[in-house]
């Protein structure tokens, strides 16, 4: 492993961190439960509370979380579209 891998780990790992400690992710009244992939090293997650399965994912924290926000956009909109 070389110090840029090194790092780029440790980067990810207070991210991981962060999401441990409870930082709970919502967005128009949707919440969100987050997980870290270690082999993949990707974040994870699904929309809680809903009968449909919405899930997303994201090299990072912050590309996690506007993936989130897309993810519940996207859903909001084509259940409008159903009539729902």
């Amino acid at each position: 492993m070389n110090q840029n891998d090194f790092e780029s780990l440790k980067r990810g790992m207070a991210q991981v961190d962060a999401i441990r400690t409870g930082e709970m992710m919502t967005h128009r009244s949707y919440s969100a439960r987050v997980e870290y992939d270690e082999d993949d090293r990707i974040y994870f997650g699904r929309v809680a509370d809903i009968r449909d399965g919405v899930g997303f994912h994201a090299d990072t924290v912050e590309e996690l979380r506007v993936a989130f926000r897309e993810a519940v956009d996207d859903y909001i909109e084509m259940r409008a579209r159903l009539g729902a």
